[in-house]
């Protein structure tokens, strides 16, 4: 489990300095079905 906790620490922080980045993918979050885009691409990374 400390493996996977790890892994999940480091997504996170890449999920979250790009979301601070606001790359243009990420730039759209409020439009509509954007809370089945985000996971996409938290999984993506």
């Amino acid at each position: 489990m400390n493996i996977i906790d790890h892994y999940l620490v480091f997504v996170n922080r890449i999920y979250y300095y790009l979301n601070n980045r606001k790359p243009f993918f990420l730039q759209r979050k409020k439009a509509p079905g954007s809370l089945l885009r985000e996971p996409k691409a938290f999984f993506l990374i």
